[in-house]
């Protein structure tokens, strides 16, 4: 059988995709802020991708500009709900206020998935493989 072809969806800001281990992706774009309109943007994306399917998500933000708080709440919306089990923030060596805002967001928001700040890739997608752990023990049980 071939292997299923990765749609990737692109907005002014980023790109998204789901890969093979059913992590969806989100890259923003090098230099880019962040507006809730731009989040918005990429949820209309994930609703497609998904197919009604919610997914680990792992936000690359290491190359943005700046995230406004109230696209952050976007990402944490109704609508985001419905396509997220739970989210990784993948920063790197962002400009410390970018840094400490993220922080200091996820310190005090109420958060209605797990969402956790990382700046090692692999440690982020380890992380959000275990929310598909669930369906992949019962899959294997159904198969027995």
């Amino acid at each position: 059988m071939g292997e299923k072809k990765r749609k990737i969806f692109e907005t002014g800001v980023a790109k998204s995709w789901i890969d093979a281990d059913g992590i969806a992706h989100i890259y923003f774009k090098a230099n880019e802020d962040i507006s809730p309109r731009d989040v918005d943007e990429y949820l209309k994306n994930a609703a497609k991708i998904s197919e009604g399917k919610s997914y680990p998500v792992l936000m690359d933000t290491r190359d943005v500009g700046f995230i406004y708080e109230m696209s952050l709440n976007t990402m944490i919306s109704k609508e985001a709900i419905k396509v997220t089990k739970a989210s990784a923030i993948l920063l790197s060596n962002p400009p410390m206020r970018v840094r400490v805002f993220i922080n200091f967001f996820l310190l005090l928001q109420k958060k209605p998935f797990p969402i956790k700040a990382f700046t090692d890739e692999k440690k982020a997608i380890a992380w959000l493989k275990t929310f598909n752990e669930p369906e992949k023990k019962l899959l294997q049980q159904l198969k027995l």
